[in-house]
């Protein structure tokens, strides 16, 4: 019996804030500065994102989170597993909640960067149906950087 949960959560908490915190960490040991675009929590909130939490036994173990766009689509932000974590589902629970809920919102597809430095990230996007595309948004064509797109379908398509 699995005892993952996944929800919607305010980024402000303490447990939120120490998942991104961890993420930074991370991306600051992997990138420099021009290559790290990290939203604050504050930042979420004020975009209007979806941002998710998973959780094993209540412990927060993950986060997730999708910005709206003015184009339609929906912008990946602040994925994490903690590292004691992984390999068991997490990640895929987490950006799959992420699809379902960006669908209910009307999203036509979901986009997000990351970076080369991070393998793992890039086969596990790609295992999820996620196809490489050029820079968008407010995005420039960096080799340091990987770009995704995966179209969705919306609630309403999927219910006819």
């Amino acid at each position: 019996m699995s005892t993952l949960t996944i929800a919607q959560e305010d980024p402000r908490t303490p447990e939120s804030r120490a998942l991104i915190a961890d993420l930074d960490q991370l991306m600051r040991k992997l990138y420099c500065a021009d290559a790290c675009f990290l939203t604050a929590p504050e930042d979420l909130v004020a975009e209007s994102a979806i941002f998710l939490v998973a959780r094993d036994r209540g412990a927060a173990v993950g986060c997730g989170s999708v910005v709206p766009r003015p184009d339609g689509a929906g912008e990946v932000k602040r994925m994490w597993t903690s590292p004691a974590a992984r390999r068991r589902g997490v990640a895929r629970s987490l950006v799959r909640a992420l699809e379902a809920r960006a669908a209910q919102a009307g999203l036509s597809a979901l986009r997000l960067e990351t970076g080369v430095s991070q393998p793992e990230a890039i086969a596990f996007y790609e295992a999820e149906g996620f196809r490489r595309r050029g820079p968008f948004g407010d995005y420039t064509d960096d080799p340091a950087l990987v770009f995704f797109e995966k179209a969705l379908t919306r609630a309403k398509e999927s219910a006819a």
